[in-house]
């Protein structure tokens, strides 16, 4: 699953995955974070359109 969403979300993070997944855990983490962190901008991104649409509400 958070191979996937490594995918989805950055080259940088998919790169150091690429690179360093099997060598080093703390990389498992760290490229896993670096998508969470794109997953949650995408996230306040559609938030605050939906927020924008129904204002006159």
């Amino acid at each position: 699953m958070a191979n996937g969403v490594v995918e989805q979300y950055g080259d940088l993070a998919r790169c150091r995955c690429d690179r360093l997944l099997l060598a080093e855990p703390a990389c498992q983490f760290g490229c896993r974070f670096l998508a969470f962190q794109g997953f949650q901008r995408d996230l306040r991104l559609e938030l605050r359109r939906m927020q924008l649409a129904f204002r006159h509400l």
